[in-house]
């Protein structure tokens, strides 16, 4: 690790903490893992919550994957999110506008 950072201490930006229940999901020869996530990130006092959703292939192809991602968004009214959970993690910190 002290190449890739010069010598110079690691520092953490913030905390991320997940509660993640996995299920099999698909359909004909898509299989995929469907994750739902809740995740808070902590960073000197402040706080943000969130309820996310994943789905992994695992076996079939992308364009099957996503329309069954949006029928599952449809049907349950989600929508994708608009950063990664390390985006917001730099968010909560100041490091990311």
């Amino acid at each position: 690790m002290a190449e890739l950072t010069a010598g110079e201490p690691l520092e953490r930006l913030f905390e991320l903490r997940q509660e993640r229940r996995l299920r099999p999901a698909g359909r004909g020869g898509l299989v995929c893992e469907l994750s739902l996530d809740r995740v808070e990130w902590r960073h000197r006092g402040a706080a943000a919550r969130a309820a996310l959703v994943e789905l992994e292939l695992r076996r079939g192809g992308p364009e099957e994957l996503a329309a069954l991602a949006d029928e599952l968004a449809a049907a349950a009214g989600w929508r994708p999110a608009p950063r990664s959970k390390f985006e917001r993690g730099l968010a909560l910190a100041g490091l990311l506008d």
